[in-house]
């Protein structure tokens, strides 16, 4: 699954239904896109009408996650969410034009999934973030109970070495500035979050920086993606990332993207490591 920089490091305020209604679009356009259309997928299945608009139909189970609740409640909320964050999308012309990101919804309970129905223009948008993507498991994210986890998982896939943050800048894009004035706060909700990363296959460590050696005063942050194979599921992940991505898992982020930046596709490099 692939998801644009521009985005992981977008502000937006997703709840984690909202976060996996995005994920089953984009992931569903992205199938698409490889020509598997109107194919069932574990996140469901789209299929195009005589007008080029989109059906998109999720099963309710995967917009619920690790729950095993299902709150009709909270999937129709989400989705009026998701629906009232409209996009600008270009005309081509050099201008842009508002649209919502869905036509309709419709809930069917005794079938136990949701069908979108999405414009074609903003269909496009989802099927054209396609340009500096990087690479993460879809499936794994849409797991995590916390939406800010999500965006956590989003960033250690991103990011190759470890890299700073301003304070400031985190709580802007995760739209936690006006609920943590705090510092204090905002770390103690994100290492819950980062605790929650570690249940899948990277994690981030967290290290705090001061403006100066004398300040106590916390005001960047940084960030050091790593593989999380740790403790007794250690050998299944092992197997299960190399079934899913061949042998490349081995690779440090560093030395996967100088291959990629020479030339090599995931695919040749999946059989060309031995």
């Amino acid at each position: 699954m692939r998801q644009s920089v521009e985005m992981t490091f977008a502000r937006y305020d997703y709840t984690a239904i909202e976060k996996r209604i995005r994920y089953a679009l984009t992931y569903l356009a992205f199938m698409e896109g490889k020509g598997k259309g109107g194919e069932d997928t574990p996140l469901g299945r789209v299929e195009m009408d005589e007008y080029h608009q989109r059906y998109v139909t999720v099963p309710i189970r995967v917009l619920m996650g690790s729950s095993r609740s299902h709150n009709y409640d909270d999937i129709r909320e989400s989705v009026d969410s998701f629906n009232a964050k409209t996009v600008w999308i270009p005309d081509g012309e050099g201008g842009w034009f508002k649209a919502y990101p869905l036509v309709a919804a419709y809930v069917r309970k005794s079938r136990g999934n949701i069908i979108l129905k999405i414009d074609r223009s903003v269909w496009h948008c989802f099927a054209s973030e396609s340009r500096h993507y990087t690479e993460f498991d879809v499936l794994q994210a849409m797991q995590f109970r916390s939406p800010l986890t999500m965006r956590l998982y989003e960033i250690a896939n991103t990011l190759t070495r470890p890299s700073e943050f301003q304070v400031s800048f985190l709580k802007d894009i995760f739209c936690l500035d006006a609920t943590y004035s705090d510092t204090g706060q905002f770390l103690r909700t994100l290492r819950r979050s980062l605790s929650e990363l570690e249940k899948g296959d990277v994690a981030m460590d967290l290290e705090c920086l001061r403006g100066n050696p004398s300040s106590r005063r916390i005001t960047a942050l940084r960030l050091s993606p790593r593989a999380n194979y740790e403790g007794k599921e250690r050998e299944d992940a092992i197997h299960r990332t190399l079934r899913r991505h061949g042998l490349s898992w081995l690779l440090s982020p560093v030395d996967r993207t100088a291959l990629r930046e020479a030339g090599f596709s995931h695919e040749d490099i999946c059989r060309n490591i031995v």
